[in-house]
């Protein structure tokens, strides 16, 4: 298949009607946008010359401008969101459906806390979860799902902001084989690390090779598993992965589920501001969902099923 002839058919017959209506309604966002940042500004330079030189007779004047732009900001959020969902539901759907068609796309819902939490590739306890673009479906016979998830602590220091997967493997793997970036082990340094964490399972370390040593730490509660699962074409396809994505990758086998995390600094299917972007823009979303597929057939995942 000819990639970009695929894509600027898609975009010709699809997309390119959907982008007058959300240009449409990004310009009407912003205006509301700019008219709260003109009301508020106008608001404090009134406020100052009132203080400054005693111009008591411009208080009403400043509580109609500061109440504008209350009104304004939340106009702006309330079209704002709007946007983004018609945005999501018009051309990433769109882009879904044509790509793969018997996947399900739900952009307001992620991954489960409780999926996260069983993974325990992130194990620092977190007072800030939130995800969207839940993405579901069957790849080379294995279920998946995944999605954007972005988890903090109280002081707003991010733990996790990504792509987090999870495929169904072989109900048969009953125990816990952690494979963590070396640097990034969730395990504790010090006796006070130990209540910082999560939960986990009694564990030890499983030395493989050399060169996979390098890049990951495996722990394990059941080595035999641990040794069936990280096969040597399997420990080659996840450091192929590492290099090819350039980030600092996870992964989990735990239950009969793979868990795999691969940080992102930005929300790969959000769209950009108000404008909804020109077919170059669009076409980084066409890509996107082939590379969360092609990272799934890459792992070659139904080999453990």
């Amino acid at each position: 298949m000819n990639e970009d002839g695929d894509f600027e058919s898609l975009y010709a017959l699809k997309l390119a009607p959907l982008m007058t209506s959300l240009k449409q309604e990004g310009d009407s966002t912003d205006k509301w946008g700019i008219i709260a940042l003109l009301s508020f500004v106008a608001a404090i330079v009134i406020g100052f010359f009132a203080l400054e030189f005693h111009y008591s007779h411009v208080g009403f004047l400043f509580s109609i401008l500061i109440s504008v732009a209350i009104v304004a900001t939340y106009k702006y959020s309330k079209k704002n969101d709007k946007y983004i969902d018609d945005y999501k539901a018009s051309v990433i759907k769109e882009i879904i459906a044509h790509l793969y068609p018997d996947i399900i796309y739900k952009p307001d819902e992620s991954i489960s806390q409780h999926e996260y939490k069983t993974s325990s590739l992130f194990r620092a306890y977190y007072d800030y979860f939130d995800g969207d673009d839940y993405i579901e479906g069957v790849v080379n016979n294995v279920s998946f799902h995944c999605s954007q998830l972005h988890t903090q602590f109280e002081n707003m220091k991010t733990i996790f902001k990504g792509l987090f997967f999870v495929v169904k493997i072989n109900s048969a793997f009953t125990g816990g084989t952690y494979v963590w970036a070396r640097g990034e082990e969730q395990l504790p340094a010090t006796m006070m690390d130990e209540y910082r964490l999560m939960p986990i399972p009694r564990i030890r370390d499983l030395y493989i090779d050399k060169d996979f040593a390098k890049y990951y730490r495996v722990c394990t509660t059941y080595e035999s598993q641990a040794l069936t699962i990280l096969t040597p074409a399997m420990r080659q396809r996840m450091i192929m992965l590492t290099h090819e994505s350039g980030r600092l990758m996870a992964f989990s086998f735990v239950a009969g589920n793979c868990y795999f995390a691969i940080p992102a600094g930005n929300d790969l299917l959000e769209p950009p501001d108000t404008e909804p972007g020109d077919k170059e823009e669009v076409k980084k979303y066409y890509y996107t969902i082939q590379l969360i597929i092609g990272i799934i057939n890459q792992l070659h995942l139904e080999e453990l099923a």
